[in-house]
């Protein structure tokens, strides 16, 4: 096992705070080859992301899943759900995702991480995207895993006049580290992330979202709400970047957290920065309990208080889980939340 800085904050803050970083072990790899159902491997353009170097190296040489995802010119593509499963055969997954959206195309892609046994596991993802001109990209990654260490690093990059919708679920995880990237590199691009977390028992999750304004009149909006259970930890950071050149530009950065127990602990660090003066820019956070007198009026009703908790956590989670557009996958994450809140064990798969 090795231990290495992860989720480097790129605008310390005080020491004492314990937030600018944070350490996560790594354990000995000794995989080589790809999977047999992956694409023929493509390098990455962007590799300045990812929760640590070390980690976007060590998937680059020792990854045993990669996968392409591309459309062509003025196509519109709907790559569906991809499974991917951390199981007995490949207990430690390595897996690295290139979805490139081309010149006026659409393109959609849900990435559903589970594990299905009770055996402690390890998983490194990397995801670029590469958002051209004038294209359409909704991406969706969801992971309800439940004995894994998990890295989740993403990139976003945004060409002229494109959008990209990014919902993350982050629902599960012994210990779960998750860096998002976005450049907003073109004039008018857009960034859209509303995105979810639950964690509980001894759970832990360390969140850092960097988006940077480049391009003139880019838009970003980022929203993320969560809930937090029994003994579980949030290390939720975000920095809103409005670089020089990026006059017009708008952008937040909103999290939102729900402390359904005393012992659960949340953290959250947002940061605003800005190299021009003609921007907006707005972030907030806030962490604090289910309000007494609406959980009083749920259970009015004859409803106990982890149904009222899981209706109240559910409803701040629907605007996000509802961007899948996609029936049995919504009804399944709910289950999952209602499950987790009332304290019984689920298989979602």
């Amino acid at each position: 096992m090795e231990k290495i800085k992860v989720n480097e904050l790129g605008f310390k803050t005080f020491k004492y705070l314990k937030v600018n970083n944070t350490e996560v072990e790594i354990p000995d790899i000794d995989i080589k080859g790809y999977r047999l159902d992956s694409d023929s491997k493509q390098d990455l353009e962007d590799k300045d992301f990812g929760v640590c170097k070390e980690v976007l190296n060590m998937n680059e040489v020792s990854g045993n899943l990669f996968k392409m995802y591309k459309t062509n010119e003025n196509e519109d593509k709907d790559f569906g759900v991809i499974d991917l499963v951390t199981d007995r055969e490949y207990d430690i997954l390595l897996d690295t995702h290139k979805i490139v959206a081309e010149k006026n195309s659409k393109l959609k892609l849900i990435l559903n991480y589970r594990d299905d046994d009770e055996n402690k596991k390890f998983r490194s993802s990397v995801v670029e995207v590469v958002a051209k001109e004038n294209s359409d990209v909704e991406l969706f990654i969801i992971q309800t895993e439940k004995y894994t260490t998990a890295l989740e690093s993403v990139i976003l990059n945004l060409g002229e006049n494109s959008k990209v919708k990014l919902s993350q679920y982050e629902l599960g995880s012994l210990d779960n580290y998750v860096n998002t990237k976005a450049n907003l590199n073109g004039v008018n691009s857009n960034l859209d992330i509303n995105s979810i977390y639950f964690t509980h028992g001894e759970n832990s999750l360390n969140m850092l979202y960097e988006i940077n304004h480049i391009g003139e009149n880019s838009n970003s909006s980022c929203i993320v709400n969560g809930a937090l259970k029994e003994n579980s930890y949030k290390n939720f950071k975000s920095t809103l970047d409005f670089k020089k050149g990026s006059v017009g530009s708008v952008g937040s950065e909103e999290e939102y957290a729900v402390l359904l127990s005393d012992d659960a602990k949340s953290l959250s660090v947002p940061v605003l920065l800005s190299g021009e003066d003609d921007v907006i820019g707005n972030h907030a956070a806030s962490a604090g309990k289910i309000d007494a007198d609406m959980l009083f009026y749920i259970m009015n009703r004859a409803i106990s208080k982890e149904v009222a908790e899981s209706m109240i956590v559910e409803s701040k989670f629907s605007e996000s889980i509802s961007r899948l557009n996609n029936e049995s996958i919504e009804n399944k994450l709910h289950s999952f939340i209602r499950e987790k809140i009332a304290k019984r064990d689920l298989d979602v798969k």
